[in-house]
């Protein structure tokens, strides 16, 4: 079942789910160009708010005519568990999927503990294969020094660093380290 929560800091204005939603609250505010109608006052309805995902979901929050970006993720756990304790961080865990925003899967914890998460699930950059988007293997990067195949196409140069990285989708800078040694 979904529950809301107002978003500390936001009181009446927003509220966060435990499913990773975030929703306007309806309420009446101040319109100065209105002032002769209805009391200087338009009602706002209540919305669910459209989330942006780049790598994580975010939302846009207006208070006093500021508008903020927010992190879904850490909205939620401020909604639900409190603030972030010092030193500690939000963890996607047990499912890493950083769109996932139920509170059954944040949690704040170390950026040990995040990155012991990383290694659990294979997602730490620049581990080979179990690298969510790289498909640059373990054998490549270990065969580099002995004439892998990525070093071996590049120095033979019929291919660009440009090509390989794109190949292997990784970043340029990634082929050139592993031709570098």
């Amino acid at each position: 079942m979904e529950r809301w929560k107002d978003i500390p800091g936001y009181e009446g204005l927003y509220q966060v789910s435990n499913h990773g939603r975030v929703k306007s609250v309806a309420r009446k505010l101040a319109c100065p160009e209105r002032a002769n109608v209805k009391g200087g006052r338009r009602a706002v309805s209540e919305k669910i708010l459209s989330q942006s995902v780049h790598r994580y979901c975010s939302v846009s929050l207006s208070r006093s005519g500021i508008v903020e970006t927010a992190l879904v993720h850490r909205l939620v756990l401020l909604a639900f568990v409190g603030p972030c304790p010092d030193g500690m961080m939000c963890r996607h865990f047990p499912d890493r999927r950083t769109t996932n925003n139920r509170i059954e899967n944040l949690s704040w914890g170390t950026n040990l503990e995040n990155r012991d998460d990383m290694i659990i699930h294979g997602t730490r950059n620049g581990w080979g294969k179990k690298y969510v988007i790289s498909e640059v293997i373990d054998s490549d990067i270990r065969n580099a020094y002995s004439g892998g195949r990525i070093v071996a196409r590049y120095k033979k140069g019929t291919v660009s660093l440009r090509f390989l990285a794109e190949k292997h989708k990784v970043s340029v800078s990634t082929i050139y380290k592993i031709v570098r040694r």
